[in-house]
């Protein structure tokens, strides 16, 4: 992950299981140069699914969330218990959920 921080810089915000063959993963990739502000450090789970940041474009605040979701589909409590709470938790005018 490192090889990557460095290319991308701060705008490369990640979540990985903390294996060497890493199981899950999900990343959130900004360009360089985008006109962006990161509010606030966002924030990350320990199991590699679920990363968020909440950032100012155009004078509007976006929640951007990443999400791993396996192939084989998913407890439905995992989003209701990690993912959505994420929503309560920040203001923000729009919110992306990939």
């Amino acid at each position: 992950m490192s090889t990557y921080k460095g290319e991308w810089g701060s705008g490369f915000l990640a979540s990985c299981t903390p294996q060497v063959r890493a199981q899950a993963g999900v990343a959130i990739l900004f360009r360089k140069g985008l006109a962006i502000n990161f509010i606030g450090e966002g924030g990350k789970d320990k199991n590699g699914r679920v990363v968020w940041s909440l950032v100012e474009i155009n004078t509007k605040v976006l929640l951007i969330i990443g999400v791993y979701a396996p192939s084989q589909g998913d407890n439905p409590e995992f989003f209701k218990d990690e993912v959505f709470p994420i929503l309560d938790d920040v203001d923000y005018d729009h919110v992306i959920i990939g």
